[in-house]
């Protein structure tokens, strides 16, 4: 099966403030054999430098920064409003400090 007959899976992770973590589990991504995925980071209004460091270290994940911290369900509810836009198979909602396998 090619990457385009499988589902299309999008990887929707919030965070706030927690760059420390989103840092290892963006780079876990790199261990993924799945071909048909894509990792939309919702940056919760954090006052650190994560949104920066998703912009320069991780170009191919999709930031989406809320500007304010709206809370986990907001938060995640403008990551699902997004996906649902775009039409993906499959939405994984992935907490920040996970590292994929």
């Amino acid at each position: 099966m090619s990457g385009r007959e499988m589902p299309h899976v999008a990887v929707l992770i919030l965070t706030w403030n927690r760059v420390d973590e989103l840092v290892p589990c963006l780079e876990s991504f790199s261990c993924i054999d799945y071909p048909n995925y894509d990792v939309i980071v919702v940056d919760n209004g954090s006052e650190d430098e994560t949104a920066e460091t998703v912009r320069q270290e991780f170009p191919w994940a999709k930031l989406i920064e809320n500007g304010a911290n709206l809370g986990f369900c907001k938060g995640n509810n403008v990551g699902l409003q997004y996906c649902l836009e775009r039409g993906y198979d499959y939405v994984l909602l992935l907490n920040s400090d996970t590292k994929v396998l």
